[in-house]
């Protein structure tokens, strides 16, 4: 069974636990998310499941950031994330799906994070999804791009 028609099913058998529902709760007021409250919980739940989220919390448990990621290939693009393909872990690339933090040392914080969980992070292509236009197009960061963000 496809991860996320097993996920599927177990929302609709168990719900969504208390958390999730706040992490939901601040992805959704993102200004670029185009997705309906179903998807963003399907979406929060998937990245929960295959441990491709970090939510950064404040000293009064108040969310301050999200980041979710896929493991891919620098040639997946769109498809890859509307057909809800699974994460290929031998992939080359790391295709950032959401970003959202409160501000950029929040950023540079679950970037750090994000390569203690993902240590190839460094070495891979690292990719995201924007949309220019009418159409979702994939971009393919420089490798120096990292680097000025955490120093900057």
């Amino acid at each position: 069974m496809k991860l996320i028609n097993y996920l599927k099913y177990l929302l609709d058998k168990q719900g969504l636990p208390e958390e999730t529902k706040k992490i939901v709760e601040y992805v959704s007021k993102d200004e670029n998310n185009l997705w309906g409250k179903d998807v963003v919980e399907l979406l929060v739940c998937y990245h929960i499941f295959k441990k491709t989220i970090i939510t950064i919390y404040n000293d009064n448990r108040d969310i301050i950031g999200v980041f979710m990621w896929y493991n891919c290939n620098t040639t997946d693009g769109w498809d890859f994330i509307k057909n809800w393909e699974e994460d290929k872990k031998d992939g080359d690339a790391i295709m950032l799906g959401f970003l959202k933090a409160d501000n950029m040392n929040i950023v540079k914080g679950g970037i750090l994070e994000l390569v203690k969980i993902e240590p190839n992070f460094l070495h891979k292509q690292l990719t995201a999804i924007r949309k220019k236009g009418k159409e979702p197009r994939l971009i393919k960061y420089k490798n120096n791009f990292l680097h000025k963000l955490l120093k900057s």
